[in-house]
């Protein structure tokens, strides 16, 4: 898959590259994939790739926590989603929503 990441925390237009990840793996027991369509870049993101951000990842870090994509698969357990077209994702804790899956 294809996602935005940084290996250094720095200036946006600097250290954002677009990099070649393995595939995910299909979903765990209660757990979603999302195929990512669309993922704005916002603020939060902005602080987090500068490195001023309160929550510092491990670098390398695919990052982004806001996205609109397809679920395309769905891990045990989880009977309150099904495979559609469409859906939106807000991220809590774990930025890692610019990334095709």
């Amino acid at each position: 898959m294809r996602a935005v990441q940084i290996r250094t925390f720095g200036e946006p237009g600097v250290v954002l590259e677009l990099a070649d990840l393995p595939e995910p793996p299909a979903p765990a027991a209660g757990e979603v994939l999302i195929g990512v369509e669309h993922a704005p870049i916002n603020m939060n993101d902005l602080y987090l790739i500068q490195g001023v951000y309160p929550v510092r990842p491990s670098l390398p870090s695919v990052v982004g926590n806001e996205a609109v994509g397809r679920v395309l698969a769905i891990g045990r357990g989880v009977d309150h989603l099904k495979v559609v077209p469409v859906r939106t994702a807000r991220g809590r804790s774990a930025p890692t929503r610019h990334a095709q899956h």
